[in-house]
């Protein structure tokens, strides 16, 4: 049997055992034998017809069994042809998610190294895996060869607060934030702000961690400039404080000496030089004086001490004021430094001269064995002041230091040097006010002052005035002045019934007869009335209402040609000058004498000046 084809039944095998016993017995003879052959042939005939079907149908099973395997082979073909393009589908996807996964890597690495920070990755034997340009850069060698590196081996003076921080992250899985530590690069030593984060396996196993580190050596630079800014104003707004304490003090206390100092001048007025009490009149007007040179500090420092300005020579300054200065303090060696061509500078002579002697002082003061003291001076610009407590303006200035050899200052007492009354000698031998009058007096000319110094190594300071193309002219020196009388009729103004009381004591003693008021108002009605007999008033700056700015101004509108001698205890700056400069005709400092209070008269009331319509 055999199977047939697919969806039939099977056919019995063709039989052809027949064939082969008709011819064993072809042999036989006889009508049974041609009997047996028709029959057999008929047998065979039948066998043959039932052969044939057979193969007929075989034919056609071979047939349909040929079209059953093409359509199997079509349909294999098929089967692949589809797996082929469903590979090559999936080929292309593979490809396509593999672009964009290097596209994103690449995305990632350009991050990474575009940023500032310092990025790195680390195993958890701690070495490096992967780190950015920026680390790169940092350690001055290629991103390439960092990997397997430990920290010790790219930073010579690694820190093990590092290490120990590194396998803190490790052994806890915990970040450690925000901790700022020291790295020496091939640029110098920087700060950063690093981030420690533990990176973590599927299983949650440390494998590493990852590094987040940020320069901020400018950052922490800007910081401590903001700090020293603040320090600054702070300390600026604090010696404003005490400089409007000063000046206060000053002005009330140079009305105390005002009504000394007038009294005595009287007294002397009437004193010959053999009376018996003519030494203790002197002594006490010296020492009044002294007072006087006092109070003339605290204005200093309260920037109220400017005095006549104009072009001076710094390093004829510095010479003159030397040779003085070492005359008397032959234990110590001067040098000079002074630049050839240093430009003049706009100031007051008698206060920047102040100024020099104090730093002399301070100098000598420090080196009591004696020793050395430098002067230099040169000219410079903002460029060359870089680096300094204070933001100098545009301009160029004139620079003058005073170095000495001697004990030097820790930094407390260099935070307290330029405060009033502040001294290291004790009140016995100093009162405080040398420095604190220097530093107002260069601040009122617009000028800077700063100090350098340290202990045993000595101590600098540096002046620097605004520099002016101005030529200075040599002084003539003071001759000393002498009373001079006078007359006509003075309207003295004064809120102190002491000084009015003295004032017309002392203008009386000068010939010249006098109307007082009080207050500003007071003096506005008396002048109203009186106008045409007045010559001069001698008016006060500072009174309660109405102060002498304002009387100056309404007695200029009830006359524009009204004298007006400006009197304070303060200096001449700030409010007087402005008073002065709107046209009042002259100023006199608290506490004066006769002598000065004869010769702002005499020079107000001359006869030149009447001729000139003054």
């Amino acid at each position: 049997m055999y199977e047939g084809g697919r969806g039939r039944a099977p056919r019995p095998r063709p039989d052809y055992t027949g064939c082969s016993r008709a011819d064993h017995e072809n042999g036989r003879t006889g009508a049974f034998g041609v009997m047996e052959e028709s029959s057999a042939i008929l047998d065979l005939n039948e066998k043959i017809a039932t052969l044939e079907t057979q193969v007929k149908h075989l034919r056609n099973d071979l047939r349909l069994t040929k079209e059953e395997n093409e359509i199997a082979t079509t349909n294999y073909f098929e089967m692949v042809s589809k797996l082929e393009s469903m590979v090559a589908e999936r080929t292309r996807d593979v490809q396509r998610l593999q672009k964009i996964v290097e596209q994103k890597a690449h995305e990632l690495e350009i991050m990474l190294d575009s940023t500032p920070a310092i990025v790195f990755y680390k195993d958890a034997d701690q070495r490096l895996i992967r780190a950015n340009r920026s680390f790169a850069k940092a350690v001055g060698i290629s991103a390439n060869s960092l990997v397997g590196r430990k920290y010790s081996d790219l930073f010579p003076e690694y820190d093990p607060e590092t290490y120990k921080r590194d396998l803190e992250v490790i052994r806890t899985g915990e970040p450690v934030l925000n901790k700022r530590e020291s790295i020496t690069t091939p640029w110098g030593k920087r700060r950063v702000l690093i981030d420690r984060i533990p990176y973590k396996g599927p299983d949650q196993k440390v494998l590493g961690l990852i590094g987040f580190a940020l320069d901020v050596t400018d950052l922490e630079k800007a910081e401590e400039e903001r700090a020293k800014l603040s320090a600054q104003l702070q300390q600026a707004l604090r010696m404003k404080s005490l400089g409007t304490l000063a000046g206060g003090i000053a002005h009330n206390f140079n009305n105390l000496l005002m009504g000394i100092l007038g009294n005595v001048s009287l007294m002397l007025l009437d004193t010959s030089s053999e009376h018996k009490h003519h030494g203790n009149l002197k002594v006490i007007e010296t020492l009044v004086r002294s007072g006087s040179d006092l109070t003339r500090q605290l204005l200093g420092y309260a920037m109220e001490g400017k005095y006549e300005v104009k072009p001076i020579s710094l390093n004829t300054l510095v010479r003159e004021t030397a040779e003085t200065f070492g005359s008397a303090k032959k234990e110590i060696q001067v040098h000079f430094r002074l630049a050839e061509e240093l430009s003049s500078v706009r100031a007051d002579r008698s206060q920047i001269e102040q100024v020099i002697f104090n730093l002399y002082v301070n100098a000598a003061e420090a080196m009591p064995r004696g020793g050395d003291m430098y002067l230099m001076t040169r000219n410079v610009d903002p460029d060359d002041m870089e680096g300094k407590p204070y933001r100098p303006k545009l301009g160029n200035y004139v620079m003058l230091s005073v170095r000495d050899t001697g004990t030097g200052m820790d930094k407390d007492t260099l935070e307290h040097i330029f405060e009033p009354f502040f001294t290291t000698k004790g009140l016995a031998k100093g009162t405080g006010l040398g420095l604190a009058s220097s530093y107002g007096i260069i601040k009122a000319h617009g000028g800077y002052i700063d100090v350098e110094s340290e202990p045993g190594r000595g101590t600098t300071f540096s002046i620097y005035l605004p520099a002016t193309q101005e030529i200075s002219k040599s002084e003539k020196k003071d001759t000393i002045p002498e009373i001079s009388t006078g007359s006509g009729t003075i309207l003295f103004v004064d809120d102190e019934d002491t000084i009015l009381t003295l004032a017309r004591q002392m203008l009386t003693a000068l010939g010249y007869d006098v109307f007082q008021a009080g207050s500003g108002e007071e003096a506005l009605r008396l002048y109203k009335s009186h106008q045409e007999e007045i010559d001069l008033v001698i008016l006060d700056m500072i009174m309660p209402h109405m102060g002498g700015g304002e009387t100056f101004d309404r007695m200029r509108q009830i006359n524009p040609h009204v004298k007006v001698l400006l009197s304070s205890g303060y200096s001449l700056n700030g409010q007087a000058q402005e008073i002065l400069n709107r046209g009042c005709d002259g100023f006199i400092q608290k506490p004066f004498d006769l002598t000065a209070l004869s010769g702002s008269l005499s020079e107000i009331l001359s006869p030149t000046k009447k001729a000139a319509g003054f």
